[in-house]
């Protein structure tokens, strides 16, 4: 269970000069070498950008990553064999094996899983902090969890849980606009939880796709997907299987018409890109060549 983050942090000035491909590089430096946080802003989905909202122009700066120092580890919380809680895990087979924690180490995930969500708030502060370098301040931040344990006995797994009239940022591509999405009622993404809260799933993106119609098998631990293989093991990801790759749209226009009748809502602003640093490495956005 990763517990997966959205940070706008809303700025009082252009963060260009401070915000370059040598300052991100320092910066991990002094994370990998000098600190016991862990650097994944440039694995997966991961991000760091720098943008400007459409409707007035003000600045800002988005995280978007999850607690890597609680994944993989022995105290970590995805299941790797031989971890702090492997022994408790039960499994039971069939067409669609479910594993299944319980006990006194289930209810600790749980407390940990909880403990995690302010963590990674603060995880991002710590890294908006360090990269602003008291160059440009910070006005005011939101923080909106995506991947998370809502409640002990559920997991929200690339969405968020909203209230209607609550606004969120849906991520879009590479240098595209990041739309700014205020859910509302009346689609088919209401939620009851345990906990006796009514929330509306929303997107955290557009999300992945595949090119062609998905032909999966499972034969003991190994997946077919497609005519490949996996192993049915922790960190083995379908990313690099040729068929799989971003949904792609011409806008947040677009998307948000793709899936308003299950996510209805409107779109209230962007935040256009100007830079970004990810798995693509660092890149400036929109930037006008002279003739």
């Amino acid at each position: 269970m990763n517990i997966d983050t959205s940070s706008v942090f809303w700025l009082d000035g252009d963060p260009a000069e401070v915000f370059t491909e040598e300052s991100v590089a320092a910066l991990r430096r002094r994370i990998a070498e000098d600190s016991s946080y862990e650097w994944n802003l440039d694995r997966g989905n991961h991000f760091i950008v720098t943008c400007r909202r459409a409707d007035d122009g003000r600045y800002a700066l988005v995280l978007h990553s999850n607690e890597k120092e609680f994944k993989d580890q022995f105290n970590g919380l995805c299941p790797t064999p031989g971890n702090w809680f492997a022994d408790a895990v039960r499994v039971f087979e069939g067409e669609r094996p479910v594993r299944l924690l319980t006990g006194d180490k289930a209810e600790l995930f749980s407390d940990m899983a909880q403990m995690l969500l302010h963590f990674n708030v603060v995880r991002h502060r710590f890294l908006a902090n360090l990269l602003l370098n008291g160059r440009v301040g910070v006005t005011s931040d939101v923080h909106k969890h995506h991947y998370y344990m809502p409640a002990p006995t559920s997991a929200a797994i690339g969405c968020y849980l909203c209230e209607p009239g609550e606004e969120v940022p849906v991520f879009s591509t590479l240098g595209q606009p990041i739309a700014l999405f205020e859910a509302a009622s009346g689609g088919r993404n209401a939620v009851s939880l345990l906990t006796g809260e009514d929330r509306l799933i929303v997107p955290h993106g557009w999300g992945m796709t595949s090119s062609r119609p998905l032909d999966v098998t499972r034969s003991g631990d190994v997946l077919t997907f497609n005519g490949r293989t996996y192993d049915l093991a922790p960190g083995v990801s379908l990313l690099g299987h040729p068929d799989i790759g971003p949904r792609l749209f011409g806008s947040s226009v677009e998307f948000l018409a793709a899936v308003k009748d299950h996510t209805p809502g409107r779109l209230t602003t962007e935040l256009v890109q100007t830079a970004s640093y990810s798995r693509h490495g660092f890149l400036r956005h929109g930037e006008k060549t002279d003739d």
